[in-house]
């Protein structure tokens, strides 16, 4: 099914149709992804050739980059770590600290929290950062820190988009601008 919608005019009047897309497509049909990438595409090539639209764009297109911290579960037990401990409860206290406790302030109710004073600005920082857990499992985690380089290999991957879901279908949305010329 594709659903689409023209906006000619805009909360902002005139000027906000030059700001916010007016062309809205919705693409929606079966679970087959692939289908709607495809359809999408053939939508935006097709509009692209008619004069008066412009920036077409669909709601599929952007990838992200994320970092993967893959926990080496045998070298982080011979540090004295659990996978969790390293990434749960170590890295979270060494990047974001831990809370300790509420205190009040003038009414106002303020969480405590224990960090590190140790700048994270890079991959490097972060990798030579000093990791201890808070949780003692056993015999695990009372061992000294250690360098989060040690346990952990850093894994960069492209990540793409979520599709959106309408009444559980996937839907993609093909938006952009439509000025019509007199």
């Amino acid at each position: 099914m594709i659903r689409a919608n023209v906006s000619e005019s805009s909360l902002f009047g005139a000027a906000g149709t030059l700001l916010t897309p007016n062309l809205s497509v919705q693409i929606r049909g079966g679970e087959d992804e692939q289908v709607l990438l495809q359809l999408a595409r053939v939508l935006k090539e097709g509009l692209n050739a008619e004069p008066g639209f412009r920036d077409l764009q669909d709601s599929h297109f952007r990838p992200s980059q994320d970092l993967f911290l893959k926990v080496d579960t045998s070298r982080s037990i011979l540090g004295g770590f659990t996978a969790g401990q390293v990434g749960g409860l170590g890295m979270r206290y060494s990047t974001a600290g831990l809370k300790a406790t509420d205190i009040e302030i003038d009414g106002k109710v303020v969480p405590v929290v224990l960090r590190p004073d140790t700048p994270i600005n890079s991959l490097d920082d972060l990798l030579y950062s000093k990791i201890s857990s808070p949780v003692q499992i056993g015999e695990l985690g009372k061992d000294p820190p250690i360098l989060l380089n040690e346990v952990v290999e850093p894994v960069i991957g492209t990540v793409q988009s979520f599709m959106q879901r309408n009444n559980r279908l996937p839907v993609i949305y093909v938006t952009g601008f439509w000025m019509i010329f007199l």
